[in-house]
């Protein structure tokens, strides 16, 4: 996918914005799903170990099963990408642990949730307890296919088994961090071994472009890029694929971390329209749009009048310590943590596109920490789209081939065995669709098309002026057309009824349309029958003599 942002790398993100599949102990009582150790791969008396952070980045929140082990390409998430370029750094956490799972209120906790707490927490945990841990050695920056190995990590200190925590302090573009990953020693039944596997996620955001079944389109074709074309009034939909942080609820004193979210969506040029109401967000197959409604604040869309100049779009803000927030709509956007939801939204083109100019789409997402002014951002780019169109020049067949005015055409398209004709519609101040076009004849940039019979068609006539013998129309989509010429200007006449068109397909980058010569034959000299006798009086006197002729033939008969 397309670039990321990352502004800043401020401490109260730190402790990650993904699910925490990764906040495990190896300690005996607490390891999970626990995979068989091979005799020669573990000791009781092992003085050292090491760890192999995998990084993966992926596109939603599916767990991957941490158990120190190494993990076959097959086991990894389908469409997990190997991130080289995340920079982690390795603490000694031991005093800090216990010192946490001692405290009043986590006497009763288990081991594994008092190693989830610090992970989801960390951010506070580090400055409550900044005394009670240490760094191990340098920063280490993921590479070869995402790997970085701390080796030589005592097990003991002091004869008591050691618990490391290590904080990724600097992610990688297109992903957010990942939550500290924890683990105690020794692993199961007491031992502990030669080396451990783990296999962080840094979850990404996903923008999708989708079909008429609601699946996404390609991002490319087997030459590259690729632009999908529409037809001006079309609707299409987008879909954002987003993972809120897993550690959403985590709190820095009285405060909540992640202290104000924003989603904003934005087209990157002018010519589409966002379609009102259209933006519904899902939790699997969960609507929960009101969650977001009852809590967002800034909403606005370029519907309204506080939109400015911005191409169209979306916007809005959470805040989660707003104090105006109601305790009942905060905890049900809370309960969403961790979660991998769906934004989907409609736009449309409009008259303002300019044809084969292509249009894209990016979604942002920012997260502003609590005591903080400065914000991170995460984004992704859909495949761009764009409309087509057509130029024509009216023409006399003869001489200099003058540009001719006042032709009439109506515009039609096959579908099956049905022809269909294009009846222009624009949208008045008001927003109201009207078939009054607001530029003069020879422009046509309507902001909808319908496709009706021959007698519903709307007429485009050759202009005048600047745009002489010129039919310019906007909003096409990519296909086979025909001109149907009904009337032709004064003086000449119609040499081709039906004219074909092709509309290209979307193609990258702006494409000057090619002008399609439409040619129409002077009218035959007449002879003068009013204003001057010219011929007429030997017309009559011929005509006389003529009778008179076969009269005297006659007679003499």
């Amino acid at each position: 996918m397309k670039a990321i942002t990352l502004t800043t790398t401020t401490r109260a993100l730190l402790a990650g914005m993904m699910t925490c599949s990764l906040a495990l102990t190896a300690i005996t009582a607490t390891q999970h799903a626990a995979q068989p150790v091979r005799a020669e791969n573990v000791s009781q008396t092992r003085d050292t170990t090491s760890v192999t952070l995998h990084k993966l980045g992926v596109k939603n929140a599916l767990q991957i099963e941490n158990n120190g082990q190494v993990l076959s390409d097959a086991e990894l998430p389908a469409g997990a990408e190997k991130l080289d370029g995340a920079k982690f750094q390795a603490y000694d956490v031991t005093e800090l642990f216990w010192n946490v799972k001692n405290s009043a209120d986590w006497q009763n906790k288990t081991n594994k949730e008092t190693m989830t707490y610090i992970s989801e927490n960390w951010s506070q945990v580090r400055t409550e307890y900044s005394d009670d841990f240490e760094a191990v050695g340098d920063a280490k920056t993921t590479a070869n296919g995402g790997q970085a190995t701390w080796s030589e990590l005592a097990t003991k200190k002091d004869d008591v088994y050691r618990i490391y925590l290590f904080e990724e302090v600097a992610g990688v573009k297109d992903y957010m961090k990942a939550l500290p990953v924890v683990m105690g020693l020794p692993s199961e039944n007491g031992v502990v071994r030669e080396a451990y596997h783990f296999y962080p996620k840094n979850v990404g955001m996903q923008k999708d472009l989708l079909d008429d079944q609601g699946n996404p389109l390609p991002d490319a074709n087997n030459d590259g890029n690729i632009v999908y074309d529409f037809e001006v009034g079309q609707a299409f939909t987008y879909r954002t694929t987003l993972t809120l942080p897993a550690n959403l609820d985590a709190m820095v004193g009285d405060k909540y971390e992640h202290d104000v979210m924003s989603f904003k969506d934005i087209m990157s040029e002018k010519g589409t329209d966002f379609v009102a109401d259209s933006l519904t967000i899902k939790d699997g197959g969960t609507d929960v749009t009101a969650a977001f409604e009852n809590v967002w604040r800034n909403y606005q869309d370029s519907n309204g009048n506080n939109w400015g100049n911005q191409n169209a779009g979306f916007s809005f803000e959470i805040a989660l310590n707003d104090p105006a927030l109601s305790a009942t709509d905060r905890q049900n956007l809370l309960a969403l943590k961790g979660k991998t939801l769906t934004f989907e939204y409609q736009m449309r083109i409009n008259g303002d596109a300019k044809p084969t100019q292509d249009i894209g789409n990016t979604f942002t997402y920012g997260n502003k920490p609590v005591g903080s002014d400065q914000w991170t951002y995460i984004d992704d780019d859909a495949p761009e789209i764009e409309t087509g169109g057509m130029k024509i020049l009216k023409k006399s067949s003869q001489g200099a081939q003058a540009p001719l005015s006042g032709a009439q055409f109506k515009l039609s398209r096959q579908k099956g065995d049905l022809t269909e004709y294009a009846q222009l519609w624009w949208r008045d101040a008001t927003g109201k669709l009207t078939q009054d076009n607001p530029d003069p004849a020879g422009q046509y940039q309507p902001d909808d098309i319908q496709w009706v019979t021959e007698a519903e068609a709307t007429t485009l006539v050759s202009g005048e002026g600047d745009i002489l013998g010129q039919i310019n129309i906007g909003g096409l989509e990519g296909d086979d057309y025909k001109l149907k010429e009904v009337k032709a200007p004064l003086g000449y006449h119609i040499i081709n009824v039906e004219n074909p068109i092709t509309v290209a397909e979307g193609e990258v980058g702006t494409v000057e349309l090619a002008t399609n010569d439409i040619f129409n034959t002077p009218d035959s000299g007449f002879l003068p029958v009013t204003g001057s006798t010219g011929i007429l009086a030997f017309l009559i006197v011929g005509g006389l003599a003529m009778g008179s002729a076969v009269y005297y033939k006659k007679r003499r008969a």
